[in-house]
């Protein structure tokens, strides 16, 4: 493909995650070449990169609507609504990116390929900062009902599932997606890593992690605190009922005594 003063990327996010035992055989009847992280693919329409976690990134001398029909059979819990985001690029003397425009010095495969990791994850990202919003507030219900009656009306079973989505969510964000590291395509082509970083650091991943994270963990803490609670009201339960059984066994110990019942 030639970079164009016209040309156009777009990154889509379609699913949770790719099935790999789909996704391969679907690449490899397209004539896809496996990178570190991911597929690079040449189709008449543009230049493919696709990752392993339900991203891919086209490069097209022309805007494309969904290009991405042919790799749906391949996705794990596809998105209702896919995650886009589009950038317009063209050549120069050297990289820069700024205002969604990308412009790069070398007409080569490996340069887009280092840029389309930073704009993979970002659009795989703002997935996930949809998710965390509408997940906050779902929980907002809790917490105002919480401020309000300074406990809430909820099992044990359903803050436990609560605490385990949040958990799997932030396992999935730095362990899972390793939206934090450094891909491991870099390992073979440290001499491109500074595409990767520029491109980074313009669509500022490191601060948007960190900011679902604390949110994350905010919510977590409260979730914490209710667990506790649950816990201590259960503990406080069983010591009552310890307490009564007690006084019933007194009291027939008395009655036992004084009247001599048997």
């Amino acid at each position: 493909m030639t970079v164009t003063a016209s040309g156009h990327v777009l990154a889509a996010c379609i699913a949770q995650d790719f099935r790999a035992d789909r996704l391969l055989p679907i690449l490899r009847e397209q004539g896809a070449t496996a990178t570190r992280g991911g597929w690079y693919l040449s189709r008449p329409e543009g230049e493919y990169f696709v990752f392993s976690y339900g991203t891919l990134v086209v490069w097209s001398p022309a805007e494309l609507e969904q290009p991405w029909e042919w790799l749906l059979p391949a996705c794990v819990r596809p998105l209702a609504k896919p995650e886009l985001d589009h950038f317009s690029c063209g050549s120069g003397e050297s990289y820069r990116i700024r205002e969604d425009h990308i412009t790069i010095d070398q007409d080569h495969s490996l340069e887009r390929l280092a840029i389309s990791h930073a704009i993979a994850q970002n659009c795989k990202l703002a997935s996930f900062e949809e998710s965390a919003k509408e997940m906050i507030g779902e929980s907002q219900q809790i917490t105002a009902e919480l401020a309000a009656r300074g406990r809430i009306r909820m099992s044990q079973r359903s803050l436990a599932r609560w605490r385990g989505r949040i958990h799997q969510f932030k396992s999935d964000i730095v362990l899972r997606f390793d939206l934090l590291d450094t891909p491991e395509f870099f390992w073979e082509y440290p001499e491109l890593q500074d595409y990767y970083n520029l491109t980074a650091r313009y669509l500022e991943l490191e601060p948007r992690v960190a900011l679902i994270q604390h949110k994350l963990n905010t919510l977590s803490e409260v979730l914490e605190m209710l667990a506790e609670e649950q816990k201590h009201r259960h503990s406080s339960f069983l010591e009552w009922i310890i307490i009564w059984l007690i006084a019933v066994e007194i009291a027939i110990f008395f009655v036992h005594d004084l009247f001599g019942w048997v």
